[in-house]
């Protein structure tokens, strides 16, 4: 196990990192390898690419802003995670494998995670990875393309933004958003026989809701509670099942497309 401390700044983080990599790791370190990395400060930025089986990256920037973390891992049964308090702060997690376990936390204003997928996740209905946000003005993206994937989004706050996008079959999306202001967007797509779900829950005031999937046998419940919210739902394919639920004041008529043998629940209450 790999350990680096480093709370003074950001760039002699960096500096350390380099010297463990080209140093002291084995230039093919194939399996159960783990990195664990603390940061403090400002500035810093910090990259680690893992390979094989069975690894595991643990990124943690405290009380700083304008940090930058990204993390690539290949193979399978890897973990990841990057933990960022601040603000300004960048994490990146990009995952190339199967029956991998990913998490991004972060904590404060202005922050942006993105999370990219290439391969298959645990199975049907488990979650593979989450994306945690407490804050004001954050962003999540989340991009997979594989079977069975689970992803969640957590976002707690105001004028936040989340982007969930699976492309595969048998893959799960679950976004939740607490706060004012928020943008949600889920988009599933399968070039054969999919039997994808997605569930997008709002809470709060003057919220916006999309939810795409194409693909057949699909499920998609959005749930939106709070004041002035809107919401769009399409699905293009066989059997599909849409739940709509608005509980608040000025709640908006949800535009509705679907195309097969669907059917639809639409409750609103003011």
């Amino acid at each position: 196990m790999s350990v680096i401390h480093a709370p003074h700044s950001g760039r002699s983080a960096v500096a350390c990192l380099l010297a463990l990599l080209l140093g002291l790791w084995p230039a093919a370190a194939l399996a159960g390898n783990d990195v664990l990395v603390t940061l403090g400060g400002q500035g810093g930025t910090v990259a680690v690419e893992q390979g094989g089986a069975d690894n595991r990256i643990e990124i943690r920037q405290v009380e700083g802003w304008g940090n930058d973390a990204s993390a690539l891992q290949t193979g399978a049964a890897n973990i990841g995670l990057i933990e960022q308090g601040g603000a300004d702060n960048r994490a990146s997690l990009v995952i190339d494998g199967t029956g991998n376990d990913v998490a991004i936390h972060q904590f404060g204003s202005r922050n942006l995670g993105v999370v990219e997928i290439h391969g298959d996740g645990i199975g049907a209905g488990a979650l593979d990875g989450t994306l945690l946000q407490q804050g004001d003005d954050n962003r999540a993206s989340v991009r997979s393309a594989g079977e069975a994937n689970g992803f969640r989004i957590e976002q707690f706050g105001d004028f936040n933004q989340a982007d969930l996008t699976q492309d595969g079959i048998g893959n799960l999306a679950n976004l939740s958003q607490q706060g004012g202001f928020n943008r949600a967007t889920v988009v599933q797509e399968a070039a054969i026989w999919a039997a994808n779900s997605a569930f997008l829950d709002q809470e709060g005031f003057g919220n916006t809701a999309s939810l795409i999937q194409s693909g057949n046998g699909n499920v998609a419940e959005q749930i939106q509670r709070g004041d002035g919210n809107s919401s769009d739902l399409v699905q293009v394919g066989d059997g599909n099942y849409i739940r709509h639920e608005q509980i608040g004041n000025g709640l908006t008529h949800p535009t509705v497309v679907q195309t097969g043998g669907a059917s639809v629940t639409i409750i609103q209450t003011n």
